[in-house]
């Protein structure tokens, strides 16, 4: 190739080598002393691989002519590649390069299952899901329209799917991206210069020339005779890196989570909020890259505020408004919808956080193999969600500290003066008891199971989806969920899409700097009204078993009844908290089991250790005769008392059992209590509810959220 590549007019080649570097495999080496921006490499114009040359070529051209409309530009490089290397004769020095070429490759489309499950949840994940899916479709349609019509120039048996996925691979991890000075662009792969690594040490420093037709490559930093050559691809997190590339950096600065905004056209107020997000510089759909340096970016809150307003926002809404709050009541559900949807996104990962870390320090993973690859990208976006998360709960608070009187309520105070209206529309209840009071023992799973099957529906017929009832089937009680949906995808007038973004459709190094990345329109939600004559509505409903309990039955019920708690403090993420809780319950069992004095109940052996300080801080461990193991959070909240809601007012404060006990010297300002780690881990199943807990001593927790109140001792469920 590189006597192919001199005769061609390359410059630079006599101080540069191919040489196989420890960590990143074949790489360029340096054989002088290069300074920073010095010219190291020159690929001339009429040798690299572009559209334009594979239109030019006289076999190729009339067969890519002939195809319309053309095939892209992925298609068009990756069948030229194919070509090439498919040809017994001619085209030495193309094939000389295609020669040089991997193999094979490790971006995710060839993973199999079980390593691609090690980041299931992730953007990557769903990603290379539908990529896989794409390719499928797009091998179908080149084999119709181009390889089937001229199999003398596209034998079958060399251009397979994985013949093209290879090429198509080769394309993405290979190819150069650059914006011309007409405001078009190229891609194209550059023989010998596709060798260079990338680093994110070195400045971007290739460069394409227009006029000449030539891509150089300069020094991006100081180079002596023995070091490798470098380029930069961007600032590309690892689920890119991996997807396009088939490597992951540890630890990636640059880690993020694409996020995709949509409404539908047939929401309320389309007209007025469709200005307004032009005016903000957004779209009705948008994705936004939430990063590790900017987790919750402004533009995620300007266009969700336009998304919620209501009848009385818009009427006053200014088209420069934008940027700020519109309203405490927007702001408020805009910012718990976004604390329930990154919840919702956490708790979908295969492999938590902390688990992942453990088995990458265990090695669980080959290291540099394509799971070990995985779970850095899990690990990544679980990072990003995260701070996005901690980020909108903390505007939530501020949010609702400054609603007034509500915002000021405890969490059992506040959820005990929910306003029906925010749950339903309308409702009608009739019994002939007092009060007009109708109790019901309701199954969870169940309930929950039927609820998130509505969570999608979308009518364009009528204005509510869903309607819950009680009724009677073979005498026996039933709470029937009824959902109205159309046949046809669609999405729902106001929602956020919890889905990655799509397949770059021009995938590569991108020198400018922006976002090539593209929805499938398959995938993406409808650019338009659906029809009302091609929609179709269907009505599916779903029946929960319930008990209806007479009033006496019930009376016995109430909220648990303890002392005063010496701490009260908001736990971590629940999810993560039960995920440590269930590993130490693992930990434990088989140690007691072993024991020959242990206890015939192994469970008792087993109970968690859970102690508390008003200092933010919060243990969690487990103890048995060979096994001593505890985990610590810090910087945790112990939320302030509210007079109001506390006999004697300030003065009912300065009494209470927790400001006593915050006296205590801090070390001894500990309180504990034992539980069996089983029930304890039922327990934190709320948090797949959301909202925020708070513990306190004699293990009583209130779930705040806004239709919902979760009050739990020793293991007893109480759900209003």
């Amino acid at each position: 190739m590189e006597s192919w590549l001199k005769e061609s007019g390359a410059v630079g080649l006599d101080d540069l080598e191919l040489a196989n570097f420890q960590v990143t495999g074949r790489g360029v080496r340096s054989l002088q002393y290069y300074q920073e921006g010095e010219r190291v490499l020159t690929i001339p114009g009429g040798i690299l691989w572009t559209v334009e040359h594979a239109y030019a070529d006289p076999l190729l051209g009339p067969a890519f002519r002939s195809v319309q409309p053309p095939l892209t530009v992925e298609d068009t490089l990756a069948t030229y590649i194919l070509f090439v290397r498919s040809r017994k004769s001619g085209y030495n020095g193309l094939r000389s390069h295609v020669t040089a070429l991997p193999t094979s490759y490790s971006s995710t489309i060839f993973f199999t299952e079980n390593e691609l499950e090690v980041c299931a949840g992730t953007s990557l994940y769903t990603v290379t899901k539908q990529l896989k899916r794409q390719i499928e479709e797009d091998y179908a349609g080149l084999v119709a329209r181009i390889f089937g019509q001229y199999q003398d120039l596209f034998p079958l048996d060399k251009f397979t799917i994985e013949d093209y996925k290879w090429a198509l691979s080769t394309v993405w991890s290979r190819g150069m991206d650059f914006v011309l000075p007409d405001a078009n662009s190229i891609r194209l792969l550059a023989p010998f210069a596709d060798m260079l690594n990338h680093s994110s040490e070195v400045k971007q420093c290739h460069v394409y020339d227009a006029s000449s037709g030539n891509l150089s490559v300069l020094a991006g930093k100081d180079y002596k005779a023995g070091d490798q050559v470098f380029i930069n691809y961007g600032p590309l997190p690892n689920n890119r890196l991996l997807r396009l590339y088939g490597f992951v950096l540890s630890n990636n600065p640059n880690d993020s989570y694409d996020l995709v905004l949509s409404t539908h056209p047939t929401a309320p107020f389309w007209e007025q909020k469709q200005k307004l997000w032009m005016s903000a510089g957004l779209d009705s759909t948008c994705t936004i890259s939430l990063t590790l340096t900017d987790p919750l970016p402004k533009n995620v809150l300007r266009y969700l505020r336009i998304q919620r307003l209501d009848k009385s926002d818009v009427s006053v809404m200014q088209v420069d408004a934008t940027d700020g709050i519109i309203s405490e009541s927007n702001e408020v559900e805009v910012l718990q919808f976004l604390v329930d949807s990154f919840c919702g996104l956490l708790e979908n990962f295969g492999t938590q956080l902390e688990m992942l870390e453990e088995q990458l320090a265990a090695s669980v993973h080959p290291p540099g193999g394509n799971a070990w690859a995985a779970a850095h990208v899990s690990l990544g976006e679980q990072r990003v969600l995260r701070l996005a998360r901690k980020r909108a709960e903390d505007l939530l608070a501020a949010a609702e500290s400054g609603r007034g009187r509500r915002g000021d309520l405890s969490p059992l105070a506040r959820c005990a003066n929910c306003d029906t209206g925010s749950i339903f529309h309308d409702y009608v209840i009739q019994s002939a008891t007092a009060n007009n009071t109708i109790n019901l023992q309701v199954p969870l799973a169940p309930l929950n199971r039927a609820l998130r099957s509505a969570f999608n529906a979308f009518s364009t017929f009528s204005a509510y989806t869903a309607s819950l009832r009680l009724t009677k089937k073979d005498n026996i009680p039933l709470l029937s969920l009824t959902m109205l949906t159309d046949t046809l995808p669609s999405f729902r007038p106001s929602t956020l899409l919890l889905e990655p973004d799509h397949e770059p459709s021009d995938p590569g190094h991108d020198t400018a700097g922006g976002n090539d990345d593209s929805v499938f329109s398959a995938d993406g939600p409808p650019r338009g009204p659906i029809p009302q004559s091609n929609a179709l509505e269907t009505t599916i409903t779903q029946s929960v078993p319930v008990t209806v309990l007479a009033p006496a039955s019930v009376a016995h019920i109430h909220e648990p009844r303890c002392r005063e708690p010496d701490v009260h403090i908001l736990l971590p993420p629940l999810l993560q908290l039960k995920a440590i809780s269930e590993r130490f319950t693992r930990l434990a069992l088989p140690t007691a089991k072993g024991n020959a004095n242990a206890s015939s109940d192994a469970t008792s052996s087993t109970r968690l250790i859970i102690s508390a300080s008003p200092h933010g801080e919060l243990k969690l461990g487990v103890q048995t005769s060979a096994l001593k193991i505890e985990s610590k959070w810090s910087n945790l909240t112990n939320p302030e008392l509210d007079p109001e809601m506390v006999d004697g007012g300030e003065d009912g404060v300065r009494e209470h059992a927790s400001t006593k006990f915050k006296q205590r010297p801090r070390e001894e300002a500990w309180a504990s209590v034992r539980v069996e780690g089983r029930d304890w881990g039922r327990v934190l199943g709320v948090g797949r509810l959301g909202g925020r807990v708070v513990a306190c001593t004699e293990l009583t927790f209130y779930m705040s959220r806004a239709d919902a109140k979760v009050l739990t001792r020793e293991g007893n469920r109480f759900l209003r």
